[in-house]
């Protein structure tokens, strides 16, 4: 397993979107944190499914404002894969900035450093609000 500073192991991340371009620039922002791994990204919501279960992430991200699929839905079909383990979903909102910790943990994002910090920290910390549709 990767560690990363202190040798702790680096939180292992799988982000879900639709959108290429924003695919691309947070996996490119991503893989220069220390702490994570992006351990793969998909655009197509089945084979995501297929890919969670053998990479076992510890964090999927994914975008709310998809056209594909109903983020709400989405987060609640991982999170209830028992072959997946304890995997924390994130939903981040391009249009205003939300960031929502599935089942229903929401804060606004001022930068990358917000994101890092959500997946790193432990479920239940972070509540400012329910998560509302984008």
């Amino acid at each position: 397993m990767d560690t990363h500073r202190n040798d702790r192991p680096k939180s292992r991340v799988f982000i879900i979107t639709d959108e290429s371009l924003f695919m691309l620039g947070l996996e490119n922002l991503l893989r220069r944190e220390t702490a994570l791994e992006v351990v793969c990204s998909e655009e197509d919501v089945d084979r995501a499914i297929e890919r969670i279960i053998e990479l076992m992430p510890d964090a999927v991200i994914v975008s709310e404002t998809s056209a594909l699929y109903e983020p709400e839905v989405l987060a609640a079909h991982i999170l209830g894969l028992k072959e997946a383990g304890d995997i924390k979903v994130i939903g981040l909102n391009l249009q205003n900035n939300l960031m929502c910790v599935y089942p229903g943990e929401q804060r606004l994002i001022h930068n990358l450093q917000d994101l890092v910090e959500a997946i790193g920290q432990p479920a239940g910390t972070l509540t400012v609000g329910p998560c509302q549709g984008g």
